[in-house]
């Protein structure tokens, strides 16, 4: 009787050793760098290759997500590799939102891009401020959300803002 405990406590703290040891390693993987993370996410429906070329700005989505119900908001994180003025960043955001209304047949209330500098980039989108956010909305504001028709975005308006100048911190 005794021997069997012993081997069941044995076989037990194997089996626990081998588990600590499969989640140490997971988790290990898990904290790699968030560039090496961002620098492989593409979002399928952007061609930022085309984008790219067309605008003559060198650019990564950092992330992208989608909220609420249907439609919904679409929302952009964007690392721009080199600082551009703010009328290139409205170039690129435009380019953006239109990529995505002609790629998918899918229609949202809302599009917010966070823009942020490449040299500003502090590891994560949390410890990074942005620079630049564009919104296209109904007539340009939050009012008409969800109140305007949104089968051809006819009265929709891109409105770029800066919102962080990346001189200060």
């Amino acid at each position: 009787m005794n021997w069997e405990r012993n081997r069941n406590t044995t076989f037990i703290c194997v089996c626990g050793g081998i588990l600590v040891f499969l989640l140490f390693g997971a988790c290990r993987e898990s904290t790699s760098s968030q560039a090496e993370i961002f620098s492989s996410v593409i979002n399928p429906e952007i061609d930022v290759n085309k984008i790219a070329t067309a605008t003559a700005i060198d650019f990564k989505i950092l992330k992208d997500s989608t909220i609420g119900q249907m439609p919904q908001n679409r929302f952009f994180w964007v690392s721009i590799a080199n600082k551009i003025p703010k009328d290139k960043i409205d170039l690129l955001a435009d380019a953006i939102v239109r990529d995505v209304i002609n790629k998918t047949s899918e229609r949202y209330h809302s599009f917010t891009i966070h823009f942020f500098f490449e040299d500003d980039f502090k590891g994560s989108i949390e410890n990074s401020k942005s620079v630049a956010r564009a919104n296209f909305l109904p007539e340009g504001g939050w009012t008409k959300v969800g109140r305007e028709p949104i089968d051809n975005y006819t009265n929709y308006k891109l409105i770029c803002k800066l919102v962080h100048d990346p001189g200060k911190n």
